[in-house]
C-alpha cells in the first residue's frame, strides 16, 4: 500500500503539483468531455513520470517477502481515496483503476 504521504513524495519527486493545477484550473468543470480528456491527460502524465528512488526501494521491500513466499503471487493496483474504505462509505472501488 502506497501512503497519502507516498503519493505527495512522487508529486513533489516530478515537480507535477503546478501543472496538475494549471491543467485543472483551465477546463469547464461542467462540461464532461473536457474532464474525461483532462482526466486523461493526468494519468499519462502521472504514468510517464519516474517513481523516486526511496520510494521505489520502500515499495520492493515490502513487495519482495510477499513474492519469496509465494513465486506465483499476483499484485493489482487499486486507487483509493482518503476515506473512501471509511465505516459508513459505499463508494470504495468507484474510481477506474
Amino acid at each position: 500500500m502506497i501512503t497519502a504521504a507516498g503519493f505527495h513524495r512522487f508529486i513533489e519527486a516530478n515537480d507535477l503539483r503546478e501543472e496538475i493545477a494549471r491543467r485543472s484550473q483551465m477546463i469547464d468543470p461542467s462540461d464532461l468531455e473536457e474532464v474525461f480528456h483532462l482526466s486523461d491527460s493526468l494519468q499519462k502524465l502521472l504514468e510517464t513520470s519516474p517513481v523516486p528512488d526511496d520510494l521505489a526501494a520502500a515499495i520492493a521491500a515490502h513487495a519482495k517477502p510477499l513474492a519469496a513466499a509465494n513465486p506465483k503471487i499476483r499484485f493489482a493496483v487499486r486507487s483509493s481515496a482518503i476515506g473512501e474504505d471509511a465505516q459508513g462509505a459505499s463508494f470504495a472501488g468507484q474510481y477506474r483503476t
